[in-house]
Formats: C-alpha cells, sequence, structure tokens
C-alpha cells in the first residue's frame, strides 16, 4: 500500500510542477551524491506512521496515519546568496502545499492533511525546503 500511495503523490506532483522539476523517490536517491543530484528537485520520503485505531475485537484492521516528507531541492552553489534559492524553493512550495492539501491519493483512506514539516537546511551544494503531509489508510490482515 506504501508503494501505491508514494507512486501516486509522485505522479500527482509531476502534473502541479514544471516539466523542469523532477520528482525523487528514496529508492531514486540511492547512490546519488549531493554534487549530482539533479536541481531543481522535489523528493518523496516516507516518514513513518502512527496507528491512530486497532481495537477491532479480531485485531484484523488498523487506521493509520503515515507521515510523508516532500522536499524541495535547488541548487545553493550557483547563488553567491541564499535568497535566490530560498525564492526559487518556495515558488515550488507555493505550488505543492495547495495542490496536495485535501486531495486524496486513491490508496489511501482519506486526503493528505498538511503538518509541520523539519526546518529547512542549506549545504553548499543545496537548499532544502521540506513540506509535510499525514494521510490515514486502513490495514487489513491476510485471510
Amino acid at each position: 500500500m506504501l508503494s501505491a500511495v508514494q507512486a501516486e503523490i509522485v505522479a500527482r506532483l509531476e502534473q502541479l510542477l514544471p516539466k523542469t522539476v523532477r520528482v525523487l523517490t528514496t529508492d531514486d536517491l540511492m547512490g546519488v551524491r549531493e554534487d549530482e543530484m539533479p536541481t531543481p528537485c522535489v523528493h518523496v520520503i516516507y516518514q513513518g506512521g502512527k496507528v491512530q485505531e486497532s481495537r477491532r475485537p479480531d485485531h484484523r484492521v488498523a487506521r493509520l496515519a503515515d507521515s510523508w516528507l516532500i522536499v524541495v531541492v535547488v541548487s545553493a552553489e550557483r547563488r553567491g546568496d541564499s535568497t535566490e534559492a530560498i525564492e526559487t524553493a518556495t515558488e515550488h512550495v507555493d505550488v505543492i502545499r495547495p495542490g496536495l492539501m485535501g486531495w486524496r491519493p486513491p490508496s489511501a483512506n482519506g486526503p493528505m492533511e498538511l503538518a509541520t514539516p523539519p526546518a529547512p537546511a542549506k549545504t553548499s551544494a543545496c537548499f532544502y525546503l521540506p513540506v509535510a503531509f499525514i494521510v490515514e489508510t486502513i490495514v487489513h490482515a491476510n485471510r
């Protein structure tokens, strides 16, 4: 189910963002050094889940709140001043937030809810601006 939700988030972002912005998953980033990362890009990262309910008598169904981090990454090394990198990343975040808020991935049980993200980060190569979402999913035990 997580891979289906991830693929649906990636597809939604690819519809929302300009074609020049690559949308990458954790698998896409395996082995890619920061200085080789295509920018601008957006990372879709699963952050874990929290059990919301599993009190059914048979314990065969659980409701989860899965956390997803969407990170906009822009090049910082070509910009002497981080203001331009922040402005570029913010332009993409301004598309991502309203484009995912309230949207329901077909494999999920509920809509994407905006959550509190970690702080932005900057390295010598890139500026990272995260946006966090929580989405509800239902897990059924195997029969």
